[in-house]
């Protein structure tokens, strides 16, 4: 029985402890400096803007296309 109670004990302690602990050691992150700052879409960002269009307005139209002709004979 003494035992028993020894094993909770030290449970106890430790569900206690570790997140106490981990707090405290947490380490600090060092980030490096990017070397430049860069565009995220560059010069062609309008270009990339009107081929989505055409790209999503192409797939409509192919997709709702009221082709009822079978395929196979």
């Amino acid at each position: 029985m003494n035992f028993r109670k020894l094993a909770l004990a030290t449970a106890a302690m430790t569900l206690v402890v570790a997140p106490i602990s981990a707090q405290a050691a947490s380490p600090q992150r060092a980030s490096a400096p990017a070397p430049k700052p860069t565009k995220l879409l560059g010069n062609n960002s309008m270009m990339l803007v009107f081929l989505t269009i055409a790209v999503t307005a192409g797939a409509i139209v192919l997709a709702t296309s009221n082709n009822l002709d079978p395929a196979s004979p």
